[in-house]
């Protein structure tokens, strides 16, 4: 699925990148929204709003529904820590 927000993060001593996602998207309002307008409404810029994520998945706004929303976004997906080797 990608990252959502990388950040900087530190080298672990067998020299690799150990970093995370900060502000992982907030899952509440995908679990109780049922339309996109209703998603938008309980969606924050602040704490991560899955409809700018769709892009990611190649989707626009206007040419997704909520069904495309939930077929391909897991809000629980994400806020893992990555390391690059």
């Amino acid at each position: 699925g990608g990252l959502w927000l990388p950040c900087a993060g530190s080298v672990t001593p067998w020299n690799t990148h150990l970093g995370s996602e900060e502000y992982e998207p907030d899952a509440k309002p995908f679990d109780k929204a049922t339309t996109l307008e209703e998603l938008r409404a309980l969606s924050s810029e602040e704490y991560g709003n899955a409809l700018n994520f769709m892009r990611y998945f190649g989707k626009y706004p206007g040419n997704f529904t909520m069904a495309d929303v939930k077929a391909v976004f897991n809000p629980y997906k994400y806020g893992h820590i990555t390391e690059l080797a």
